[in-house]
């Protein structure tokens, strides 16, 4: 039985982003799990490099990313004091 990926986006691509891509994202066994379709950082450099690595939309505003269309689900990788705001703001827009 073959399972569709589901459709993931990444908010916050810093410092603790690197070590989720190269320990978890890029994994065979949970990377099949998934599809990283959008990431966002108010870093340009950082949500571009990320962007780059999955082919996939990167934003700058946390705004334009939740409506993404096709995200069904979204792993916060933020600074841990904005988690709260954040998970808030994911939930608000069915996320």
């Amino acid at each position: 039985m073959t399972r569709e990926k589901i459709k993931l986006g990444i908010l916050g691509c810093g410092r603790v982003c690197e070590h989720y891509i190269k320990k978890i994202f890029i994994s065979e066994r949970v990377g099949s799990l998934f599809k990283v379709i959008a990431c966002c950082d108010v870093d340009k450099n950082k949500s571009a490099y990320v962007g780059n690595i999955f082919s996939c939309k990167s934003y700058n505003n946390i705004e334009e990313f939740v409506r993404h269309e096709e995200m069904e689900a979204v792993v916060i990788l933020t600074r841990s004091g904005q988690h709260y705001q954040h998970s808030k703001k994911c939930l608000l827009n069915n996320l």
